[in-house]
């Protein structure tokens, strides 16, 4: 079973049991939102945040997410429903 969630979904400065830290390898302003590229557990992870972000590449963020947002694959890359 894979996770998947999309970035826009993703929050930086995220409290709460489900966050973790990471470090920030990319940062792409793209005017009206910034991508911060990250890597948790060895897996590339892609964060949207406002277009204004003051977060710069070093940076160590923590992130979390609302799983209600969050969408299950099987081992052939079907959702769940």
């Amino acid at each position: 079973v894979e996770l998947g969630i999309r970035p826009e979904h993703l929050t930086v400065n995220a409290d709460g049991d489900g966050s973790w830290e990471s470090k920030v390898f990319v940062v792409e302003k793209l005017g009206s939102g910034t991508y911060l590229y990250l890597e948790k557990e060895g897996e590339p992870l892609v964060v949207e945040t406002e277009g204004d972000s003051n977060v710069k590449v070093g940076d160590i963020v923590k992130v979390g997410f609302d799983a209600s947002r969050c969408h299950l694959f099987d081992s052939s890359k079907q959702a769940f429903k």
